[in-house]
């Protein structure tokens, strides 16, 4: 990236790209350089003041990537208005306001402002002796820092190292930064238009686990259910062999920490028509849903299992660790809640959620926390549990007896 240039007393700094703008994992296909500049032209513009005219800087794959990210989160497009605001990741203090486009280069994408729409008031002068620009650092607790550029970095064909830089071997320099203009991380500063209330930002998650507690929180609620938060989920090393990946918790543990059956374990499905949610299914855990049997109760076909947007969708917008369907939260009346009969003559069954909470609930209770319930026989047994036999003496008995209790209940309070 180039260094900065000055306004008045101060120096303006200009974003250093040496640190990458994004870190997923977000492959790109390999567009031709000569296939993307000529997609590039349509957006060529003139953008005023000392700027040049210029067309799109998304010429390559790695460019065309950022753009893509850059426009589907931050909604903001490459050449720029005078009514953006920028604004400190950190402290929430505005860091610029309008902007001339968003530079896409071979180490990162960055917002491209003339000197005149930063604030310097919320800026100290930290390095003016790097050779392309002059750095200023936001005053603490800010964390946004920006470039003045000095010079192009025409002599440079390829970036700093970096996790986003991308060797090309331009002769023209690997990024159009102009001097005398100012360039900004985009991962330092969030982003918003003054007639949205709400800033769009790459800021990350709130740190800790937020979805725990509003899960809990709503367990609560519920009396009689016992909650436990601590059982280890499964973590898998993912072919870097230095990030992990949680898995659901299984089921094995859950019967272990709880001391329930293996079978009372219990598995729950959501299942969509037409893209819709038409019905949630509890059923044991060696148990598999009867799908004709199903469809033909809810008289639809073509049943799917919900994916994990769907999900959260039909959970109005609520995260996919956050859930413990069927408890929580309600997806509407329009997705019946279907509890196999097996599953009312255990004594208690277990839910838990993606984060690792477990739940247990007696099945005297469970019909009063799902109003609207039906219990029906949808389940298809593919093979016997171990440590649950669901024949013989009083259990058995004691069970029906709990269950017809359950029934009648609902029909007392349907008939209310």
């Amino acid at each position: 990236m180039a260094d900065g240039a000055s306004v008045g007393d101060q120096e303006v700094p200009h974003v250093d790209i040496a640190q990458g703008l994004f870190q997923g994992p977000l492959e790109s296909r390999d567009v031709p350089r000569e296939e993307a500049v000529e997609a590039g032209k349509e957006d060529a513009v003139a953008l005023g003041g000392d700027a040049p005219v210029a067309s799109s800087t998304a010429d390559s794959s790695n460019r065309m990537r950022d753009k893509r990210k850059v426009e589907a989160k931050l909604k903001l497009p490459e050449f720029g208005d005078e009514s953006t605001v920028f604004c400190d990741a950190r402290d929430g203090r505005r860091v610029a306001v309008g902007y001339l486009r968003v530079v896409y280069g071979d180490h990162g994408a960055y917002v491209e402002c003339r000197p005149e729409q930063v604030i310097w008031e919320g800026f100290e002068l930290r390095n003016t002796t790097a050779e392309y620009y002059d750095l200023y650092k936001s005053v603490p607790p800010g964390r946004a820092q920006v470039y003045l550029q000095k010079r192009t970095v025409s002599d440079r064909p390829n970036p700093p190292q970096g996790r986003d830089s991308k060797q090309h071997d331009r002769p023209e320099g690997y990024a159009d930064y102009q001097p005398g203009l100012v360039y900004i991380s985009v991962k330092q500063v969030t982003v918003k238009r003054e007639e949205f209330a709400a800033p769009r930002t790459y800021t990350a998650p709130v740190k800790g686990k937020p979805h725990e507690g509003i899960l809990k929180g709503a367990l609560k609620k519920m009396a009689g259910v016992r909650v436990l938060d601590d059982v280890l989920r499964e973590t898998r090393f993912l072919k870097d062999g230095k990030h992990r990946r949680f898995t659901r918790v299984p089921a094995e543990s859950i019967s272990a920490l709880t001391g329930i059956p293996l079978e009372a374990c219990v598995k729950v499905a959501v299942w969509v028509a037409e893209g819709r949610p038409v019905a949630m299914t509890v059923v044991p855990r060696s148990a598999a849903v009867d799908i004709a049997a199903l469809e033909g109760l809810l008289g639809v076909t073509g049943l799917r299992l919900a994916s994990d947007r769907q999900l959260e969708a039909a959970a109005g917008g609520a995260k996919l660790r956050e859930l413990m369907l069927p408890l929580h939260p309600a997806l509407g009346a329009e997705c019946r809640v279907l509890l196999d009969a097996e599953v009312m003559w255990m004594p208690k069954v277990a839910f838990n959620a993606l984060c690792g909470v477990v739940a247990v609930v007696e099945t005297a209770r469970l019909l009063s926390f799902l109003p609207g319930a039906e219990i029906t026989d949808l389940a298809r047994k593919d093979s016997a549990a171990p440590g649950c036999a669901l024949g013989g003496g009083g259990w058995l008995s004691s069970a029906l007896s709990r269950m017809a209790c359950c029934c009648t209940a609902a029909e007392r309070k349907d008939g209310a």
